[in-house]
């Protein structure tokens, strides 16, 4: 995860191959901070998040995410693994929820602050 401002982070996955863990990392940044010079990692991990994690990410509720990721069957990234705890690519799911957001974000909020409000 680098993070470009203090608002907004970039998911990015690196595949290659190095003499150590640490090696391939610091060539990875190197490469970012060559394209990004602001560019901060703010962490390194396996990128495989569940959909609370993404929720997380994406600022709503897990209950708002299971809701978007049903409705929107035809481009929410497939799970790497599906179960009673289904699990994604952290970089697939964050790429869809930049190009989605506003939408996406828009229409779960109006649709839960409608549930939300008192029938006359």
């Amino acid at each position: 995860m680098i993070r470009m401002t203090w608002w907004s982070a970039l998911a990015l996955e690196f595949s290659r191959e190095a003499v150590s863990v640490e090696k391939a990392i610091h060539t990875a940044l190197a490469d970012v901070k060559n394209v990004t010079p602001s560019a901060r990692l703010i962490e390194v991990s396996p990128d495989l998040v569940g959909l609370t994690d993404i929720a997380d990410l994406v600022g709503v509720s897990r209950q708002a995410m299971r809701k978007l990721m049903l409705t929107h069957p035809e481009t929410f990234p497939l799970p790497v693994h599906e179960g009673s705890a289904s699990i994604w690519h952290l970089a697939e799911d964050h790429a869809w929820a930049v190009w989605n957001r506003a939408s996406s974000f828009l229409m779960v909020k109006h649709a839960i602050n409608a549930s939300a409000m008192p029938t006359p």
